[in-house]
């Protein structure tokens, strides 16, 4: 969520216009989405809070 929220203050938008949820794709500006993504961190994984499927449709979503 810190990437997540340092994009949306640089370009000085609302957070709660905005919220943070695995998965979701925000159009920020015309050309910009934000597509947001728990870390893939030993703790993440080990919580369940992430999974490598997760990963690969956050990817998946990227790169279409």
């Amino acid at each position: 969520t810190l990437a997540h929220t340092s994009v949306l203050k640089t370009f000085e938008l609302k957070l709660t216009k905005f919220p943070f949820q695995h998965g979701t794709q925000h159009q920020i500006l015309k050309n910009i989405q934000l597509i947001n993504s728990y870390h893939c961190s030993q703790y993440n994984i080990f919580t369940r809070r992430m999974s490598q499927e997760m990963l690969e449709i956050c990817l998946s979503d990227i790169k279409s």
